[in-house]
């Protein structure tokens, strides 16, 4: 049973960046010129604790919501990153000055995103599978609670990462 709850998590997964990448190519091609508005000294705590309570508060939305809300999330997500991006990019005339605004911290923030979205859709799909075959008892539920916990905490790992490169090491590499 463990192992298809992994095979679920993986679709759940794949499914999400397959969702955000489409989003970042939909947002890169919408955008508009804009010109970067960079804060080169940004505060650790600001960013850290803004993005936790953005993750929080989308894993309550998702369990509100039955899973529709993780969707939404990853959409907008990306879909912002690629408006900045694209919009980035034109102004400067330049992919790779856009791209130096994003590239240290976003592949953390972003992976951070779609694992934020696929607790809730994993927890349901996993409790919906095991009810069907009636295979629900204390021990396989807390091999999925395990899962989830893990989840949780390479997320929250990932957030604090992607706040500390974004504080410290991406400001000095971006690119005017």
């Amino acid at each position: 049973m463990v192992e298809l709850m992994g095979k679920f998590l993986k679709y759940i997964l794949i499914s999400f960046f397959i969702i955000g990448v489409f989003s970042l190519i939909f947002g890169y091609l919408l955008s508009k010129p804009t010109h970067p508005n960079s804060n080169l000294h940004p505060k650790f705590f600001v960013i850290f604790l803004t993005n936790l309570n953005i993750h929080v508060r989308s894993i309550i939305y998702s369990f509100l919501s039955f899973g529709i809300y993780s969707f939404y999330f990853v959409f907008i997500h990306f879909f912002v990153v690629g408006i900045s991006i694209g919009g980035i990019a034109t102004s400067t005339n330049s992919l790779l000055s856009s791209l130096s605004f994003f590239w240290i911290h976003g592949i953390f923030e972003l992976s951070t995103v779609i694992l934020t979205a696929s607790i809730f859709p994993f927890f349901l799909l996993s409790i919906t599978f095991l009810i069907l075959k009636k295979e629900v008892n204390k021990k396989v539920l807390l091999k999925l609670l395990k899962i989830i916990f893990w989840v949780i905490s390479a997320t929250f790992i990932l957030i604090l990462l992607s706040a500390v490169l974004e504080t410290f090491i991406a400001p000095r590499f971006i690119i005017f």
